[in-house]
């Protein structure tokens, strides 16, 4: 159930508006426990979270950024969110082990949530850019150099997204030795604008190369217990609005679906009455004949992604717990009914209306031939 507090808080946030989030648990201490930071200058940090993951997965993400074929200077800042796990867990173990000068491990002395841990990351970290790493992720071995190399070629960009593979470990056999090796041969890079990311999360922080500043600047992500909602998608799109997002049409980042935080479905709630009201948000910035139908399309969209995530039917791979009287009271509906005329129309108006606002200028698309 939804706190009153935090239905308040979502129905009255500004989706644009930046806020200071890197100091919202300033009364946590974060200790340096292994390693340290170079005094030459870092092009990027590769901030990888971790908390009580096995140590299956924490090798194979480490090892993953750790044999990239790249020719410059980059670190990896493993930061464990106040381990259940007394003593050396077994992150550290394995970091111990390695001995790699390129491995910085930190320990919060208490549980910061999956948000705070990232922006203590990013404070920490002393390079001009960051990237994301989730500990039961990896990457293909051409990931570092490749986005590299197009940062260096056009450095109007602010943040760079890759396309990612979601790998089934739950339901097929893989073979992460062949997934991990890249492919070369000619992709797309084009910029993405914020108006694109109302309906979807349109490029993700998996693999996403930020340029650290304006990741401070922007204010960090929402910390967990402030409001209701996953923060990532809001930033994403946040950070498109004010600031150049490019993406790169390659899949360069490998994204293991497994018995992991994803498949916990009390998140998945939360997000979708906080992506109503966002859609809501930007309704309200229409005129008022096409406000009208991008609300009608909000409830619509709102009530079928309900249908789906009970069935199980959705991206999440398992049946989310929607109470119909709960989202009725907790959006505002008047019915939890779809108008199915109502729908079509609003859907196809809609797209029509987003098509026009998402065209990207012929001078932002780029090929970038004969990628390593």
């Amino acid at each position: 159930m939804i706190s009153a507090k935090d239905l308040t808080e979502v129905r009255k946030r500004d989706f644009l508006k930046n806020y200071n989030h890197y100091n919202d648990l300033n009364n946590i201490e974060t200790k340096l426990v292994f390693g340290k930071h170079y005094d030459d200058e870092v092009f990027l940090t590769i901030i990888l979270p971790v908390y009580d993951h096995p140590e299956e997965f924490i090798k194979r993400a480490l090892d993953s950024a750790l044999e990239q074929k790249c020719n410059y200077l980059y670190q990896i800042i493993v930061i464990d969110d106040y381990a259940k796990e007394k003593g050396q867990t077994v992150t550290e173990k394995y970091i111990r082990k390695l001995n790699d000068s390129r491995v910085i491990y930190y320990k919060n002395t208490k549980n910061m949530g999956v948000f705070g841990n990232w922006n203590r990351a990013v404070s920490l970290a002393k390079s001009k850019w960051v990237s994301f790493l989730h500990s039961d992720d990896f990457l293909k071995d051409n990931y570092l150099q490749n986005m590299y190399d197009i940062i260096k070629e056009h450095p109007q960009i602010d943040q760079l997204a890759c396309n990612y593979k979601k790998l089934d470990f739950l339901n097929d056999d893989i073979d992460t030795q062949a997934e991990i090796h890249g492919k070369s041969g000619v992709k797309k890079l084009r910029k993405v604008k914020y108006t694109e990311y109302l309906y979807e999360m349109k490029t993700s922080v998996k693999g996403a190369f930020y340029r650290r500043d304006k990741l401070i600047e922007i204010g960090g992500f929402r910390s967990q217990g402030d409001g209701i909602g996953l923060d990532d998608y809001p930033l994403m799109m946040r950070f498109a609005y004010y600031y150049n997002t490019y993406l790169l049409e390659d899949e360069l980042y490998l994204n293991s679906w497994a018995h992991n935080d994803s498949l916990n479905t009390k998140h998945w709630y939360p997000e979708i009455v906080e992506n109503y009201y966002m859609w809501m948000y930007f309704a309200k910035k229409e005129n008022r004949v096409k406000r009208f139908f991008y609300e009608k399309a909000a409830k619509c969209l709102l009530l079928e992604r309900a249908r789906i995530y009970k069935s199980g039917k959705s991206w999440v791979g398992v049946p989310v717990e929607i109470n119909y009287d709960e989202l009725k009271h907790d959006c505002q509906l008047k019915n939890t009914r779809i108008n199915r005329f109502w729908e079509a129309v609003s859907f196809c108006l809609v797209y029509i209306f987003q098509k026009r606002k998402n065209i990207v200028d012929i001078s932002e698309m780029v090929n970038v031939e004969e990628m390593k």
